[in-house]
């Protein structure tokens, strides 16, 4: 994974990834997510985990293996997987069965991210829901701060045996709404294992994308473009966005070398132009 080329500039096209929907029942066979990631000129793709999911918490070693020799068939690699969020089982909620049931999932996920041979796991942390959802559901806030440092403390150490890094998320479910904030709960871990994914679109409801990028720095494992990011379908002669310039200086300037996820291929061409216009610029 590579965050730029031999004479310093952005190369995107190293690092893009294809995602798999989170969506039971519309996935995309894993045999033609590696054809399309291959036509749109890619390297690796992301899975996600979840329940009444392909790649399921139960999953195999055996359906793993089988899953990474036919990615590792096709010359491209599994860059990240990305656990999905269940608003009934997460790290804040106030019943502490479920609370053990989430960590208890993720750490599965974990296993399966060593399988799969891939070094980073997105992780959502919880869910800030009001009293109305039900006396389980309900989280607030602080709740879900606190749960969510609580759940981090045990799992860092079944990440860092299994050599894989948890990453995060911020600003979705109305929890973690500062880079601020998210920095010093990564700092509280003090394990090298445990960092940030950034989704771009959802930061950017909540401030400048550049600036979370600046005040995580090297605790960002992962990035993500959501299908708001950009421009639709922008050809290689657009002139990409004057917002995504600040992007791509920012991830220069903390020398980002992760995954960087990308819907599909129209936005993996976007990212190619905009590269090129940056670096130019």
């Amino acid at each position: 994974m590579l965050p730029s080329g031999n004479d310093g500039r952005f190369v995107a096209d190293t690092i893009v990834i294809n995602t798999l929907t989170a969506n039971p029942g519309t996935e995309t066979s894993i045999p033609d997510l590696c054809e399309r990631t291959i036509q749109a000129g890619l390297d690796a793709i992301a899975l996600h985990v979840g329940d009444g999911l392909m790649l399921s918490f139960d999953a195999t070693d055996a359906r793993c293996r089988e899953i990474r020799g036919a990615v590792e068939a096709a010359g491209l690699r599994i860059a990240a997987l990305l656990q999905t969020c269940n608003v009934a089982c997460h790290f804040g909620s106030r019943n502490p069965a479920i609370q053990h049931q989430a960590v208890e999932c993720t750490q599965a996920a974990l296993d399966l991210a060593a399988w799969l041979g891939t070094e980073v796991l997105v992780v959502e942390p919880a869910v800030v829901r009001s009293a109305s959802s039900g006396p389980d559901n309900a989280c607030s806030y602080v709740h879900a701060l606190n749960g969510t440092h609580a759940a981090l403390q045990r799992l860092r150490f079944a990440a860092e045996r299994r050599g894989v890094s948890i990453a995060v998320t911020a600003a979705r479910n109305r929890f973690l709404l500062s880079p601020v904030e998210l920095r010093d709960l990564i700092d509280e871990q003090a394990a090298p294992n445990v960092g940030a994914c950034l989704d771009v679109a959802a930061c950017a409801a909540f401030g400048r994308p550049e600036d979370w990028i600046h005040t995580l720095g090297p605790r960002i494992r992962c990035l993500c473009l959501g299908g708001q990011a950009a421009p639709p379908a922008l050809d290689d002669a657009a002139e990409p966005s004057t917002a995504f310039h600040g992007v791509y200086r920012a991830l220069l300037d903390v020398g980002y070398a992760g995954p960087l996820c990308c819907p599909g291929e129209p936005m993996s061409r976007w990212l190619a132009a905009t590269s090129r216009h940056t670096d130019s610029s």
